[in-house]
């Protein structure tokens, strides 16, 4: 269990090098955006993640404002895969991980993905 850790940790660690060292035009392009025209409800995530990683968090509310709020929801589910005994300390975290509010989330998702697009 704790290797697992490290390599999730490494990992993150050098996504995050990676992030800094990425120049707009190495990144990956929406697929969804190059065949409809429309943002989907991740586009704009890569840059965000790089405007983040230079701490300007104005730039990454601007260009992804979902997910820069859902930052804290995906934080608390690493957590609660990697330690799933962190599940047992609230009755609020556990209905957070549990699989109706990832499902509320996906829709809550799909419903920005359709609004930032009128």
């Amino acid at each position: 269990m704790k290797i697992r850790i490290v390599y999730l940790l490494l990992g993150i660690l050098v996504l995050c090098l990676l992030a800094c060292l990425i120049d707009e035009r190495w990144m990956l392009p929406c697929l969804f955006h190059r065949l409809t025209g429309w943002d989907c409800p991740l586009c704009g995530g890569q840059r965000m993640l790089v405007a983040l990683l230079h701490a300007d968090f104005r730039a990454a509310f601007a260009l992804n404002p979902f997910l820069m709020c859902s930052l804290p929801l995906y934080l608390l589910w690493v957590v609660c895969y990697i330690k799933p005994k962190f599940l047992q300390h609230s009755s609020v975290i556990s209905r957070l991980c549990s699989d109706s509010a990832i499902f509320i989330y996906i829709f809550i998702a799909l419903l920005w993905g359709i609004i930032r697009n009128l």
